[in-house]
Protein backbone atom coordinates (compact mmCIF):
# COMPACT_ATOMS: atom_id res chain seq x y z
CA UNK A 1 0.00 0.00 0.00
CA UNK A 2 1.35 3.39 -0.94
CA UNK A 3 -0.34 6.61 0.11
CA UNK A 4 1.63 8.66 -2.40
CA UNK A 5 0.55 6.61 -5.42
CA UNK A 6 -2.75 5.34 -4.05
CA UNK A 7 -1.77 1.72 -4.56
CA UNK A 8 -3.85 -0.58 -2.32
CA UNK A 9 -6.03 2.24 -0.91
CA UNK A 10 -9.19 0.92 -2.62
CA UNK A 11 -8.52 -2.56 -1.19
CA UNK A 12 -7.99 -1.08 2.29
CA UNK A 13 -11.24 0.89 2.08
CA UNK A 14 -13.12 -2.23 0.95
CA UNK A 15 -11.64 -4.25 3.84
CA UNK A 16 -12.63 -1.56 6.36
CA UNK A 17 -16.15 -1.42 4.93
CA UNK A 18 -16.52 -5.22 5.13
CA UNK A 19 -15.33 -5.22 8.74
CA UNK A 20 -17.63 -2.34 9.71
CA UNK A 21 -20.61 -4.06 8.08
CA UNK A 22 -19.90 -7.25 10.04
CA UNK A 23 -19.99 -5.48 13.42
CA UNK A 24 -23.44 -5.52 15.01
CA UNK A 25 -24.44 -1.96 15.77
CA UNK A 26 -25.94 -2.85 19.15
CA UNK A 27 -22.56 -4.33 20.13
CA UNK A 28 -21.01 -0.88 19.82
CA UNK A 29 -23.22 0.58 22.54
CA UNK A 30 -23.43 -2.28 25.02
CA UNK A 31 -20.97 -2.81 27.87
CA UNK A 32 -18.88 -5.96 27.57
CA UNK A 33 -20.62 -7.52 30.58
CA UNK A 34 -23.97 -7.12 28.80
CA UNK A 35 -22.56 -8.71 25.64
CA UNK A 36 -21.17 -11.62 27.64
CA UNK A 37 -24.51 -12.12 29.41
CA UNK A 38 -26.41 -11.88 26.11
CA UNK A 39 -24.15 -14.42 24.44
CA UNK A 40 -24.42 -16.81 27.42
CA UNK A 41 -28.21 -16.57 27.40
CA UNK A 42 -28.48 -17.07 23.64
CA UNK A 43 -26.03 -19.98 23.88
CA UNK A 44 -28.61 -21.83 25.97
CA UNK A 45 -31.19 -21.64 23.15
CA UNK A 46 -29.64 -24.68 21.45
CA UNK A 47 -30.55 -26.88 24.41
CA UNK A 48 -33.63 -25.18 25.82
CA UNK A 49 -36.00 -22.93 23.85
CA UNK A 50 -37.39 -21.19 26.94
CA UNK A 51 -36.35 -20.44 30.51
CA UNK A 52 -37.86 -18.72 33.50
CA UNK A 53 -36.92 -15.07 33.92
CA UNK A 54 -35.14 -15.84 37.20
CA UNK A 55 -32.79 -18.13 35.21
CA UNK A 56 -32.15 -15.29 32.75
CA UNK A 57 -31.40 -13.03 35.72
CA UNK A 58 -29.02 -15.61 37.22
CA UNK A 59 -27.00 -15.73 33.99
CA UNK A 60 -26.86 -11.95 33.96
CA UNK A 61 -25.79 -11.85 37.62
CA UNK A 62 -22.91 -14.24 36.85
CA UNK A 63 -21.71 -11.61 34.37
CA UNK A 64 -21.96 -8.78 36.88
CA UNK A 65 -25.33 -7.29 35.91
CA UNK A 66 -27.60 -5.95 38.60
CA UNK A 67 -31.39 -6.10 38.56
CA UNK A 68 -31.89 -2.85 36.62
CA UNK A 69 -29.28 -3.79 34.00
CA UNK A 70 -30.81 -7.26 33.67
CA UNK A 71 -34.24 -5.76 33.02
CA UNK A 72 -32.80 -3.33 30.46
CA UNK A 73 -30.87 -6.09 28.69
CA UNK A 74 -33.98 -8.28 28.53
CA UNK A 75 -36.00 -5.39 27.13
CA UNK A 76 -33.35 -4.60 24.53
CA UNK A 77 -33.02 -8.24 23.46
CA UNK A 78 -36.80 -8.48 23.24
CA UNK A 79 -37.04 -5.37 21.04
CA UNK A 80 -34.26 -6.68 18.80
CA UNK A 81 -36.12 -9.98 18.38
CA UNK A 82 -33.37 -12.03 20.00
CA UNK A 83 -35.74 -13.27 22.72
CA UNK A 84 -39.43 -13.00 23.51
CA UNK A 85 -40.05 -12.01 27.10
CA UNK A 86 -43.53 -12.53 28.47
CA UNK A 87 -44.16 -12.13 32.19
CA UNK A 88 -41.78 -14.55 33.92
CA UNK A 89 -40.91 -16.58 30.81
CA UNK A 90 -38.11 -15.86 28.35
CA UNK A 91 -38.34 -17.54 24.96
CA UNK A 92 -34.73 -17.99 23.84
CA UNK A 93 -35.62 -19.31 20.40
CA UNK A 94 -38.24 -17.19 18.62
CA UNK A 95 -38.36 -19.76 15.78
CA UNK A 96 -39.40 -22.42 18.31
CA UNK A 97 -42.19 -20.08 19.45
CA UNK A 98 -43.44 -19.69 15.87
CA UNK A 99 -43.45 -23.45 15.30
CA UNK A 100 -45.16 -24.12 18.64
CA UNK A 101 -47.91 -21.59 17.99
CA UNK A 102 -48.16 -22.93 14.45
CA UNK A 103 -49.27 -26.28 15.88
CA UNK A 104 -52.51 -24.61 16.97
CA UNK A 105 -52.94 -22.80 13.68
CA UNK A 106 -52.35 -26.04 11.76
CA UNK A 107 -54.51 -28.18 14.07
CA UNK A 108 -57.11 -30.07 12.03
CA UNK A 109 -59.70 -30.29 14.81
CA UNK A 110 -59.46 -26.56 15.52
CA UNK A 111 -59.91 -25.88 11.83
CA UNK A 112 -62.91 -28.25 11.65
CA UNK A 113 -64.43 -26.50 14.69
CA UNK A 114 -64.22 -23.24 12.70
CA UNK A 115 -61.50 -21.83 14.89
CA UNK A 116 -62.84 -22.82 18.30
CA UNK A 117 -60.05 -24.17 20.49
CA UNK A 118 -61.05 -25.91 23.69
CA UNK A 119 -58.47 -25.33 26.42
CA UNK A 120 -58.66 -29.04 27.32
CA UNK A 121 -57.06 -29.94 23.96
CA UNK A 122 -53.82 -28.08 24.64
CA UNK A 123 -52.16 -31.17 26.12
CA UNK A 124 -52.89 -32.95 22.84
CA UNK A 125 -51.64 -30.07 20.68
CA UNK A 126 -48.59 -29.25 22.82
CA UNK A 127 -47.71 -32.60 24.45
CA UNK A 128 -44.02 -31.76 24.86
CA UNK A 129 -44.57 -28.38 26.50
CA UNK A 130 -44.86 -28.05 30.27
CA UNK A 131 -48.36 -27.27 31.51
CA UNK A 132 -47.11 -24.06 33.19
CA UNK A 133 -46.02 -22.72 29.78
CA UNK A 134 -49.38 -23.14 28.02
CA UNK A 135 -51.05 -20.00 29.45
CA UNK A 136 -48.06 -17.95 28.31
CA UNK A 137 -48.28 -19.41 24.82
CA UNK A 138 -52.01 -18.63 24.65
CA UNK A 139 -51.46 -15.05 25.81
CA UNK A 140 -48.70 -14.65 23.24
CA UNK A 141 -51.12 -15.86 20.57
CA UNK A 142 -53.53 -13.16 21.78
CA UNK A 143 -50.79 -10.55 21.73
CA UNK A 144 -49.94 -11.47 18.13
CA UNK A 145 -53.67 -11.37 17.19
CA UNK A 146 -53.72 -15.09 16.39
CA UNK A 147 -56.46 -15.88 18.89
CA UNK A 148 -58.81 -14.27 21.36
CA UNK A 149 -60.83 -15.35 24.36
CA UNK A 150 -64.46 -14.29 23.98
CA UNK A 151 -66.19 -16.08 26.85
CA UNK A 152 -63.77 -16.92 29.59
CA UNK A 153 -60.59 -18.78 30.15
CA UNK A 154 -61.30 -22.19 28.60
CA UNK A 155 -62.38 -21.31 25.08
CA UNK A 156 -60.23 -19.62 22.47
CA UNK A 157 -61.01 -18.54 18.93
CA UNK A 158 -58.46 -18.70 16.12
CA UNK A 159 -59.86 -16.21 13.59
CA UNK A 160 -57.90 -17.69 10.69
CA UNK A 161 -60.18 -20.75 10.84
CA UNK A 162 -63.47 -18.93 11.14
CA UNK A 163 -65.72 -19.19 8.14
CA UNK A 164 -66.74 -16.03 6.43
CA UNK A 165 -70.37 -15.16 6.92
CA UNK A 166 -72.01 -12.67 4.66
CA UNK A 167 -75.66 -12.03 5.45
CA UNK A 168 -77.97 -11.69 2.50
CA UNK A 169 -78.98 -8.10 1.96
CA UNK A 170 -82.33 -7.54 0.24
CA UNK A 171 -81.18 -4.46 -1.63
CA UNK A 172 -78.06 -6.06 -3.13
CA UNK A 173 -78.27 -8.22 -6.26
Amino acid sequence: MDNATGTGIADLRAAIARHAAAVHHEDLTLPRSWLAARDAVLGRARDEPHIAFHEFAAVCARHGLGEADTDMLAERMHHLGQIVQHDDVVILDPEWLSKTIGKVIDDRRTREARGVLDHARLAEIWPAEPRRLRPHLLRLMERFDLSFRPTGEYLWICPDHMTRYEPGLPFVD
